[in-house]
């Protein structure tokens, strides 16, 4: 391999790979990057907290609160296996998938609907009920 090789190799890596990156400068000049680059700092600073026992405390109290969301829901669930919140109330089986509403026949869910006081629905099948 002689100098002419040598050269030519060196004139085309620099021709492919060193000038094009001296005018690719393509962040300074193109707007809707320059628009997303300030929407990112605004939204970082809108993050950033200086206290981070601010940030801990306000989590804590967010997880207490589903917490105690979480252990009365459990609570109305365990009482509801249990036949407190349904207590006196019917058990209606639904049988029937038809829906009319003008003449509601029994064993339907539009028929069920209409009862009044406590009752606990249930479906005898698998079935699919179009609501009018």
């Amino acid at each position: 391999m002689g100098i002419s090789t040598y050269s030519y190799i060196f004139f085309c890596c620099y021709f492919f790979f060193v000038i094009p990156t001296l005018e690719a400068h393509i962040t300074e000049y193109d707007e809707y990057w320059k628009a997303r680059e300030l929407e990112a700092i605004k939204n970082l600073d809108k993050a950033y907290h200086p206290n981070p026992e601010d940030v801990v405390r306000h989590y804590n109290d967010h997880f207490s609160r589903t917490m105690l969301e979480f252990n009365s829901t459990e609570r109305v669930l365990k009482e509801s296996k249990k036949g407190l919140c349904g207590k006196g109330g019917e058990f209606y089986v639904v049988t029937d998938p038809i829906n009319n509403v003008f003449d509601p026949k029994p064993r339907t869910l539009r028929h069920a609907a209409t009862q009044t006081g406590p009752l606990w629905i249930t479906f005898k099948r698998s079935m699919t009920i179009k609501l009018e």
